[in-house]
């Protein structure tokens, strides 16, 4: 049984034109001849130009209007979010409007409060539920709007265009309910400029143009057949005063880039259906102690050819731009190349470019590792794939099965060691979403950025079968012997040989801190060497998203130690929760003792869960910690006199690396002041 039906719909307005001081009139069809039927339970998705007749569409299956010609047909309770504050009186406080508005649903009585308070708790304005509603932002509109509409229990809501005005918080908390009204079998109208928001909600679309339907079908068929036509210049009516919508394609093969600066959403497709989700593709830069996003920035988009588009954000506080440009760089590749402009000296912490992509990907491969997305772990919603190098230039997800979907290749062409690159499978709001993140190193080495243009990003999206990962060229290591004895330096880690024999393994001799319950370590670092003499090293390395600096002294003690000077440099404001100096062995290590007489062996376990290590054995205060093994000479971790306040840690690291750690860590309740400590000042030593 349909809830809705239009048969042979026709819909004009007569519309009023001063030209030269005359008056005209003029009457415009917003619908012609339109039939369609909504079935029970269906979400209908409509989309189109501004001027096609979507509005026009949920008048009339409101009641608002009624047809010129046809029949319009509707089955139960509407109820409807269009405009915002229609419906609302100014002068009333928000709970007094929900009661007038819920009365003239027919809810009166014991169910008139009960629902009152479920529309008030969701709509979740606090003490301002009692203020008059005229002094209610747009987003708080919306919330009371929405909550009203949800909860008088429609047989059919109608959305125009509505969520995308409120905050992120509400949108997700919005399309939650949309999800639990769908499982319930609701019926529903959604007209919505959102793609991503249409084919993820809805069972079906509908393309107007010109007030007429001229593509129905499933989301993904009728999208595709949009954005062909998204240029087309609608009637010059347009629906109730609403903003034009700016919309900019740009195709390279089965890739395709569609700029949306209505939403500020940057997507790509592989042919007809979108593989991004989330926030799509957009930078993020970090700085005065905020995070500037796209949607903080207006946008201008500029058609530079058939094979070129251009993209300018300018943000008011502080003043700074961006600009992006794009550009078909062959069969299903397109190439991003990201600029900024500072007008004023500028204190950059980070810069982000990140990729957010639907759940399409089953396996992840990078010049080193592959795998999965099956993860189970994570915190917030993220649940984190962990690579043990970060320092890649790319990676490249392949499609699930049956999907008939290409791979997709991600790509940055700056210096290796610049950037580190992060993936994650997402979940939020009932939809699950893959992130990839390049995060520019910020060198710490100078206060300010001067004004000027500098290069922010530089890479490229590709679509295709059988893409490999990017090769990887890595960083010059620097080397330190002395007799048999060999410390190599590679941007962040110290690994260490004897006899061409290496006494270490993954992450080898480094340092890592927590923040914010995030761990980063020196390997994720950028890396400058200072000093280079014959037996002695001094480098510095500048932390990703923290104002955070290291200055390593390496120098070589003899034929059997290696002296260790670290020192934290804080540049800002931050929490550095823990701070550790490791020592990661291989799993040949089977015994542990300390200076203290504490001894004991190494479990062959090695947990699953990164963040807390139950594999613990020992932690306390000793002047040194050693390792031994067969067929290994003993490792000694010695920390210097003046270093007391470190406490010794012995445990197995997870099931990523496999290996034994011995390390030092400083445990810190509170923030340090920006400035410069020693951290760790010791040896390591190499015994018998």
């Amino acid at each position: 049984m349909n809830a809705v039906e239009f048969r042979q719909v026709w819909e004009k307005y007569r519309i009023k034109f001063i030209i030269d001081r005359k008056v005209s009139w003029e009457e415009i069809w917003a619908l012609a001849d339109v039939s369609l039927e909504v079935g029970r339970g269906e979400i209908l998705g409509i989309v189109g130009q501004n001027g096609a007749g979507k509005t026009t569409f949920l008048r009339l299956v409101a009641g608002m209007l009624l047809p010129d010609k046809g029949d319009v047909k509707v089955s139960g309770r509407v109820s409807s979010l269009m405009e915002l504050g229609a419906g609302f009186n100014p002068e009333f406080t928000g709970r007094e409007n929900v009661v007038l508005n819920a009365r003239t649903y027919g809810i009166d009585g014991k169910v008139l409060d009960e629902q009152v308070a479920k529309i008030i708790e969701f709509a979740g304005l606090g003490k301002f539920i009692d203020a008059p509603v005229k002094y209610y932002s747009q987003g708080m509109y919306m919330r009371l709007g929405f909550s009203l509409a949800v909860f008088v229990d429609p047989d059919v809501l109608l959305i125009d265009d509505i969520l995308s005005v409120g905050d992120e918080e509400a949108q997700h908390k919005c399309i939650e309910k949309i999800l639990e009204l769908k499982g319930q079998g609701k019926t529903m109208i959604i007209v919505s400029h959102d793609m991503h928001m249409i084919e993820r909600l809805c069972d079906r679309a509908v393309l107007l143009e010109h007030g007429r339907v001229v593509a129905c079908g499933l989301p993904a068929d009728v999208i595709s057949c949009y954005l062909g036509t998204a240029s087309v210049e609608p009637e010059p009516v347009q629906e109730d005063g609403a903003e034009r919508i700016s919309r900019h394609t740009l195709e390279a093969g089965a890739l395709r880039l569609f700029i949306d600066d209505k939403d500020k959403v940057i997507r790509f497709y592989d042919k007809d259906k979108e593989i991004t989700g989330g926030k799509g593709f957009y930078s993020v830069i970090g700085a005065l102690e905020k995070s500037f996003e796209p949607k903080d920035a207006r946008w201008e988009v500029q058609k530079l050819s058939e094979k070129e588009l251009a993209l300018s954000m300018e943000f008011p506080d502080p003043l700074f731009r961006q600009a992006l440009y794009f550009s078909s760089s062959g069969d299903g590749a397109i190439d991003i190349k990201m600029e900024m402009k500072t007008d004023a000296p500028l204190a950059l912490v980070y810069q982000d470019v990140r990729l957010e992509l639907a759940d399409l990907y089953q396996t992840w491969a990078t010049a080193f590792e592959e795998g999965s997305f099956d993860v189970w772990q994570g915190f917030d919603h993220v649940y984190p794939i962990r690579w043990k190098n970060n320092k890649i230039p790319g990676v490249v997800l392949k499609a699930k099965d049956g999907g008939g979907r290409l791979d997709v290749s991600f790509v940055s062409f700056a210096d290796t060691g610049s950037r580190i690159m992060s993936l994650n499978k997402r979940k939020e709001s009932g939809s699950d979403y893959i992130s990839l993140n390049s995060s520019g190193i910020v060198s710490k080495t100078r206060e300010l950025l001067e004004p000027g243009n500098r290069l922010f990003f530089e890479g490229r999206l590709s679509l295709g079968r059988d893409l490999q990962p990017q090769h990887y060229t890595g960083e010059e290591a620097v080397d330190l012997k002395a007799g048999s004895l060999r410390f190599v330096f590679d941007s962040g880690r110290g690994m260490i040989f004897m006899a061409g024999k290496e006494l270490t393994s993954g992450m080898s001799l480094y340092t890592s801190v927590r923040a914010g319950n995030i761990w980063l370590d020196s390997c994720q670092a950028l890396w400058e060497i200072e000093l280079k003499k014959d037996k002695k090293i001094v480098a510095v390395g500048h932390w990703p998203h923290l104002p955070l600096s290291q200055k390593w002294s390496i120098e070589m003690g003899g034929e059997n130690s290696i002296l260790l000077g670290v020192e934290t440099r804080i540049h800002g404001e931050v929490h550095l929760e823990i701070e550790q100096v490791s020592l990661m062995l291989p799993s040949v290590f089977k015994a542990w003792s300390t200076s203290e007489g504490q001894r004991g062996s190494f479990a062959e376990e090695f947990t699953t869960d990164y963040d807390i290590l139950p594999y613990r054995f020992w932690y306390g205060d000793a002047e040194h910690i050693e390792a031994s093994g067969d067929g290994f000479p003993k490792m000694i971790l010695k920390r210097g006199p003046a270093h007391r306040f470190l406490r010794g840690v012995v445990e197995n690291t997870d099931s990523l690396y496999k290996a034994r750690l011995v390390q030092y860590q400083k445990t810190n309740p509170r923030k340090e002041p920006p400035g410069a400590y020693s951290l760790f000042q010791g040896a390591i030593e190499i015994g018998a």
